[in-house]
């Protein structure tokens, strides 16, 4: 295995469907969730499966994030419905998974000339103007703020 120069042939590779990257691309994760779904990705499409058992312990081990630290990242990829979490047959371990149906993700999907774009717990697109995307986040919530204009998910699409 080269240390210097990675290659495919010789250290591995994850494919990952194109609208599952692209999506990932245009959401705004925070930096601890962003590690562990990037762990998740790499012990589930690297093994060419869907699911796979996961513990905190090894979590922290791949992220160098303190184990404390997982279950809070691990329930805001949750709350963003961006990943699946089941019991894993015959063991106390959770088995995780990346959520394929990327319409279903809540959160900032991203920002175009006319503000910012998101998803909000009811899996409305949201567009808001003149604030920032962590203002959106925060109000992307119950209600609506005067700056918010719901747009149909198939224009959101033209978006991009």
């Amino acid at each position: 295995m080269s240390k210097e120069k990675p290659e495919l042939n010789e250290d591995g590779y994850t494919r990952i469907a194109h609208p599952i990257l692209e999506a990932i691309a245009k959401i705004t994760i925070p930096t601890e969730a962003r590690r562990v779904l990037d762990v998740i990705i790499r012990l589930t499409y690297g093994w060419q499966e869907s699911q796979a058992p996961i513990s905190q312990t090894e979590f922290s081990k791949r992220t160098g994030i303190d184990r404390r630290n997982i279950s809070r990242a691990i329930k805001k990829l949750r709350e963003m419905n961006l990943i699946i979490c089941r019991m894993a047959p015959g063991s106390d371990t959770l088995s995780y998974g990346v959520n394929k149906y990327h319409e279903t993700w809540r959160g900032v999907v991203g920002t175009d000339d006319r503000g910012v774009v998101s998803v909000d717990d009811r899996g409305a697109s949201v567009l808001t103007t003149g604030v920032s995307s962590a203002q959106t986040t925060a109000n992307s919530g119950n209600g609506y703020s005067d700056k918010e204009l719901l747009i149909p998910k198939d224009i959101l699409k033209d978006t991009s």
